[in-house]
């Protein structure tokens, strides 16, 4: 009866959610989560609001490391966190579930603080990206790469086209290529009996990084929309405009995601090869289990730290941050890159030889976990 309880509410609170006006909506979000008690579900449900929104302007990187970086702001302060994205009429509402809470928030979102906040993310840096858009005969393609030339401009990004283009080249100013070689509206159909008209636009793109000439996507884009009203012409009208603004902004959240991707990977390799050069190489310790959070596992990590640092031939011994979790700490350090792991290994037993259940091992590709 409870389950019951909780579905009808739920569903009256979405649904009284979802009945704003088309422009409203777009700027309104609602989280729901669970909790092991109300604080918790309060905050995980605002997060859940967020966590969509950053998908739709990130990709598949709001589950990755920029994911991952918007976590820790959240999980540092929860309350600044909300402050910065969400309106102060923010409505939440909590229900007790069996031992748990789930909670719903429903409010404004502030899209462009977050469309700052990841472009610093992204590193700040202002990517120039040659553009190129194939010949179309429908003249309505060209909303598309208007729309997508704005939406690249809130990331601080710059989109060239003509001239501008080839001086960059020759200039090498320029980051990226994007070529748009297909914009195909789909024939929009008016609903007599609904009175709105349906339609869609696909987009195919490829982008490609200048310096290294490697392609990083080539995927396509599609996009639907539905405008209301009787008249079919204005109506038609709308769906070119929605469609061209959410064809854009999907094409730049998988921009954003395979760039944010393809830069961390670039300076790994661009620091490895200057490495190699000195007969170095990063190895990286995965220590399960310990949280850098914890008093008595920070004491852990410091003996770790030290033990590496102290020995000869390792040098820059550091947290990855990044690649850390609460349920495990990512230890880096440089050392020859003709290090034995045995002996290796052999070090990390003779140094926590006092822990019952310590174990060592080797992965390959420099990689080791211990644990105890």
């Amino acid at each position: 009866m409870r389950n019951l309880q909780y579905l009808l509410v739920i569903a009256v609170l979405t649904a009284a959610a979802l009945v704003t006006s088309a422009t409203d909506a777009q700027d309104r979000v609602v989280g729901v989560a669970y909790g092991n008690n109300e604080m918790q579900a309060l905050n995980e449900a605002y997060y859940e609001a967020f966590r969509s929104q950053l998908e739709s302007v990130a990709g598949d990187e709001a589950s990755g490391q920029i994911g991952d970086r918007f976590r820790r702001n959240f999980e540092r302060d929860a309350n600044a966190f909300q402050r910065r994205y969400f309106g102060s009429d923010t409505a939440e509402r909590c229900l007790p579930e069996g031992t748990r809470y789930v909670c719903e928030i429903e409010g404004r979102f502030d899209a462009a603080a977050l469309r700052n906040d990841l472009a610093d993310t992204l590193g700040g840096t202002a990517y120039t990206f040659i553009a190129s858009a194939a010949e179309a005969s429908d003249a309505r393609a060209s909303f598309v790469v208007d729309r997508l030339t704005g939406e690249f401009a809130a990331y601080n990004h710059r989109v060239l086209f003509g001239e501008a283009s080839r001086n960059a080249i020759r200039e090498e100013t320029a980051n990226f290529s994007l070529a748009i070689y297909e914009t195909t509206f789909s024939s929009f159909e008016y609903d007599r009996y609904l009175g709105r008209s349906n339609g869609s636009l696909t987009v195919r793109f490829r982008l490609l990084d200048l310096q290294s000439g490697e392609t990083l996507a080539v995927e396509p884009v599609v996009v639907t929309a539905t405008a209301a009203g009787t008249n079919i012409s204005a109506n038609d009208a709308v769906l070119v405009e929605q469609l061209a603004e959410r064809g854009a902004a999907e094409i730049a959240a998988a921009v954003n995601a395979e760039v944010a991707t393809y830069s961390d990977r670039a300076d790994a390799i661009a620091a490895a090869s200057a490495l190699d050069q000195l007969g170095l190489a990063t190895f990286t310790i995965r220590v399960v289990g310990v949280n850098r959070r914890d008093q008595n596992d920070r004491q852990f990590l410091r003996f770790l730290r030290d033990t590496l640092s102290a020995t000869q031939g390792l040098s820059g011994v550091e947290t990855d941050f990044d690649a850390s979790t609460d349920s495990e700490t990512v230890i880096t350090f440089n050392g020859p890159n003709d290090m034995s792991p045995d002996d290796m290994i052999d070090r990390l037993y003779a140094a926590f030889d006092y822990l019952e259940g310590f174990y060592a091992d080797y992965f390959g590709q420099g990689e080791y976990e211990i644990g105890y």
